[in-house]
């Protein structure tokens, strides 16, 4: 059985399997499994700094390191069970990388600084090494350090992108630009009544709040059965979608076309989720009739 939606986005960071029986869970881009690759993409060296961290905190496992060490492997797996949890695996990572690259470096600094109390064996192979090689070190670690910082400026410049609410179609003359959202917004603000109820596909429901009238579902919807029911309502004909839309008192539906631009995709796209959330929680729709079944809408090979 579907899990209810607030319970279950906590419940599936732990258990990552249990978000395969919320298609709600499924259909958000930032809920899917992180990969080793965007991890990579993400944190860079810190990919290669942070295994050296755990050595030496497991290496000296005092009160603060082992709290640090919990805190840092949670972290990981957090961020493995749920793309958008990077941002907690972020500021610990960056201190694991400091404690990575503090721990290699001090033999040097101390070496060069002459206050390196060694024991025989050590103090022997120390003695070849010269104060140019702890100066190469240093900038080489400088140099690694400073592709890191170039390569997270590069990821949040294709990842921040302005605020767009148009939608761009590609044309023969290249790409056009067409302002729907802004009319969209504007209409409603100035021809429909304060108390009106518009409906949308929940993930424009934030958009939608700024036209300031009352929404059915939007981010925030907790209730996956009132998310299936307006799912039912897209994917039903006029007379049963009209029926589902009298129980809310909808007064307006905003439905997506073409081709969106970066920050946005289109009605069509989300058919697939608006059919499986309805399937699995829709109870409206076997209220008025017309039950929703997958496999009336796709062909499974």
């Amino acid at each position: 059985p579907i899990l209810p939606t607030f319970r279950s986005k906590f419940l599936t960071v732990v258990v990552p399997f249990y978000r395969d029986q919320s298609p709600i869970l499924l259909s958000v881009a930032e809920y899917v499994i992180q990969t080793w690759g965007d991890t990579f993409n993400d944190i860079f060296i810190l990919v290669f700094l942070i295994p050296i961290a755990i050595y030496y905190l497991y290496k000296k496992p005092t009160e603060k390191n082992i709290f640090f060490l919990i805190y840092l492997l949670t972290a990981l797996y957090f961020n493995g069970s749920m793309v958008r949890l990077v941002t907690v695996l972020a500021p610990v990572a960056c201190l694991a990388g400091a404690k990575a690259i503090d721990e290699i470096l001090t033999p040097y600094s101390r070496l060069i600084h002459e206050k390196v109390p060694l024991k025989k064996t050590k103090r022997i192979i120390a003695s070849g090494v010269r104060k140019e090689h702890v100066y190469v070190t240093f900038i080489a670690v400088f140099i690694v350090l400073g592709f890191n910082f170039v390569q997270g400026i590069s990821t949040d410049n294709n990842l921040i992108q302005p605020a767009s609410v148009s939608l761009t179609f590609k044309t023969p003359n290249g790409l056009f630009s067409y302002g729907d959202w802004y009319e969209a917004f504007s209409w409603l603000q100035m021809n429909t009544p304060m108390s009106s109820v518009v409906a949308s596909w929940w993930d424009y429901g934030y958009w939608l709040s700024l036209a300031n009238r009352t929404l059915v579902t939007d981010g925030a919807t907790i209730n996956s059965t009132t998310i299936g029911n307006v799912g039912a309502m897209f994917v039903s004909t006029p007379d049963y979608s009209l029926k589902i839309a009298a129980h809310y008192d909808i007064d307006y539906i905003l439905i997506l076309l073409g081709q969106g631009s970066s920050n946005f995709d289109n009605d069509l796209g989300k058919v697939q989720w608006m059919v499986r959330i309805a399937e699995e929680s829709g109870n409206l729709a076997q209220e008025v009739g017309h039950p929703i079944v997958s496999k009336n809408y796709f062909t499974y090979a």
